[in-house]
């Protein structure tokens, strides 16, 4: 488009935050420049706008709205890429290119067999959660927000579906405690039994708290129906599970759905998208918000996005932003939603096409379609500046919890008392402790 050339520098996404926190931080005590434009994922915009490693866009966005076609964004997307720090007025240091929330997978074929629903109301008194209101067919492949409303009735049909001798299990998800893995599956847990990373009046972590000690139990729970090998289940581990058809529920991130709508990548999806005589698809894969502490309860999805960024040493500014506004254009964003990757434009989400061929499109829509920070709306990941800390400290704990190491009090509080010390051994002082835990909505859309 613009004929510049354009060199991209790959890494594994284990390591990868590590790696450019050094670069970064000797680019800006040398005043170079390493690269000038940097992929982040959104819970790393905290500690970059905060420690000078990101350019905020707010003035590019003003100037630039119109073309952008800003208000075609999500709101609950862009927000993922707003830092306030200790300003009055937040601001916008990244662009999203795509929409992602944790969500649950389940197989509506298992859900909605007679047989299996005989028999599991047999057993546990309980009809078996519905897989789909009304059937998914040709017409309408909309297999949404049916599956399990809470964590018990998640947990018994697991247990119902655990069965090894068949080489078929109840769940999966990350349960490893490599960077990132066990607490991107307890995070968006501890928020669904109404847990909160931060105390608002202290600015201190607060994982402590009763509902997150409950929910550690329930994700402790969910290892007894498991597929082998779950101490060391990452993301990918997990979707290879299910794409082969071997797990009846799983919570994951929507990145990973993709390949499950993929025959090329999935057996599941090829099975699924066979048509019979009537044209009604053989529908298998079913997609819901994750369950809750009970159904008479609800609490925001966790979310979050993909972004590009612009280093603040970058030597052309100016052309950086020309090619991060031709990644987030429609012309793109279509593209890659044709080819099942969720957007962050509503336009292509909401697409009756795009829905047709990723019906978990539809999810996304439903869920950022709602009030920010909503009880069935979307709020973010953990965006604060020590992410890496906390997400080391729960991540190694939560996993001895599992395995039986530490008692799900014991590792709550050892992981929340360590991280409050390193709050304090920081100096970091109270005003910027509260105004860190703090999520004020940007102020820049225009009617």
């Amino acid at each position: 488009k613009t004929g510049v050339r354009v060199i991209w520098e790959l890494f594994s996404y284990v390591g990868m935050l590590d790696k450019m926190k050094l670069f970064l931080s000797d680019d800006l005590a040398t005043g170079r420049c390493t690269y000038d434009i940097m992929w982040i994922d959104s819970p790393w915009v905290g500690e970059f706008a905060e420690s000078g490693w990101l350019m905020p866009l707010d003035d590019l966005i003003a100037r630039d709205y119109d073309e952008l076609d800003f208000n075609d964004f999500y709101e609950g997307v862009v927000q993922e890429t707003v830092w306030q720090g200790t300003h009055e007025t937040p601001k916008l240091y990244a662009m999203p290119h795509n929409t992602m929330m944790y969500k649950m997978h389940y197989r509506v074929d298992k859900i909605g067999d007679p047989k299996e629903r005989d028999g599991f109301k047999a057993k546990y008194g309980i009809d078996m959660p519905p897989p789909t209101t009304p059937p998914a067919s040709a017409e309408s492949p909309d297999v949404i927000n049916t599956g399990p409303k809470d964590w018990d009735e998640f947990l018994k049909v697991a247990e119902w579906f655990q069965r090894p001798k068949e080489n078929f299990y109840g769940n999966a998800s990350q349960f490893a405690r490599t960077q990132g893995a066990v607490t991107h599956g307890w995070f968006p847990a501890m928020r669904s039994f109404g847990a909160d990373f931060w105390d608002p009046d202290t600015g201190y972590c607060a994982l402590d708290s009763p509902e997150a000690i409950e929910a550690t139990k329930m994700y402790k729970e969910r290892t007894k129906y498991t597929p082998p090998g779950w101490p060391d289940m990452m993301w990918d581990e997990a979707t290879i599970w299910n794409e082969k058809g071997l797990v009846a529920e799983i919570t994951n991130w929507t990145v990973r759905t993709i390949r499950l709508e993929n025959p090329k990548m999935s057996v599941i999806a090829k099975q699924q998208w066979t048509e019979d005589k009537s044209k009604e698809l053989k529908r298998m894969m079913g997609y819901a918000r994750l369950p809750c502490v009970s159904k008479n309860k609800s609490y925001p999805t966790y979310t979050g996005t993909l972004t590009y960024g612009i280093h603040p040493n970058a030597p052309n500014k100016a052309m950086c932003w020309e090619f991060i506004k031709w990644l987030v254009s429609k012309e793109l964003c279509v593209k890659y939603g044709q080819e099942s990757f969720a957007q962050p434009r509503k336009s292509v989400m909401r697409d009756p096409a795009m829905q047709a061929k990723a019906p978990y499109f539809k999810l996304l829509d439903d869920v950022f379609s709602q009030p920010y920070n909503s009880p069935l709306g979307p709020r973010r990941r953990i965006f604060h500046p020590l992410y890496a800390d906390m997400e080391e400290y729960f991540g190694v704990n939560i996993n001895r919890a599992l395995l039986g190491e530490l008692s799900p009090e014991e590792a709550c509080k050892d992981a929340t008392d360590r991280m409050n010390k390193r709050m304090d051994s920081l100096g970091i002082t109270k005003e910027q402790r509260v105004a860190w835990a703090q999520d004020p909505l940007w102020t820049g859309w225009k009617k």
